[in-house]
């Protein structure tokens, strides 16, 4: 409904017609508070339906469509083929449900056989992984396989990326300290190569 509704008002914008200009006016900041439900997220099911989850994937199961995914088809510091391979929701935090003007923390969703390229930001930021194996790398430590239920800490600044292989990682993230979203700069290069 959402997709469908930010279409219907891009193209009422593009309208010789005042009225409909007006109306993609009046539709956009509507449609885009609409959540997204799960089935619009690909591979959020199957995250948590793999048997290396930990307990805490499970509890999330009947909260999935209830939540207001971004899959940040919009971010110009990310590489456009990465920008269709993860989706992300705030739960607590400026642009949360829940208010907290000093701490983020959501959940974050990256597809199978994709890479989170390089990059930093001047917010702390842990991960704790709820399903998937993925490989992470910072610096001063290679690409390396980390399981589920293990915390993954990003130092303010700290270039840092994200490849998945076979599995897509469901993973809960926080953000601390100088969390507004003007320091983030993203790379394409991975790391490893």
């Amino acid at each position: 409904m959402k997709d469908f509704l930010l279409q219907v008002a891009d193209r009422l914008a593009t309208s010789d017609l005042p009225a409909a200009r007006e109306a993609a006016k009046g539709l956009r900041p509507r449609a885009r508070d609409l959540p997204k439900t799960a089935l619009q997220i690909p591979h959020l099911a199957e995250t948590l339906s793999q048997p290396n989850r930990i307990p805490l994937a499970d509890q999330l199961a009947s909260l999935t469509d209830h939540l207001n995914w971004e899959d940040h088809q919009d971010w110009t510091d990310i590489p456009l083929p990465f920008r269709q391979q993860f989706a992300y929701c705030e739960l607590v935090g400026p642009d949360g449900a829940i208010p907290a003007e000093s701490f983020r923390m959501g959940l974050y969703v990256q597809f199978p056989n994709s890479f989170y390229p390089l990059h930093n930001h001047a917010a702390e930021e842990l991960y704790l992984p709820l399903s998937g194996t993925a490989h992470w790398w910072r610096d001063g430590v290679e690409d390396q396989p980390i399981p589920p239920g293990n915390l993954i800490r990003h130092a303010s600044f700290e270039r840092h990326a994200t490849r998945t292989t076979e599995e897509p990682l469901l993973a809960i993230w926080t953000w601390t300290g100088m969390i507004g979203p003007g320091t983030y700069t993203c790379d394409a290069e991975p790391p490893w190569l």
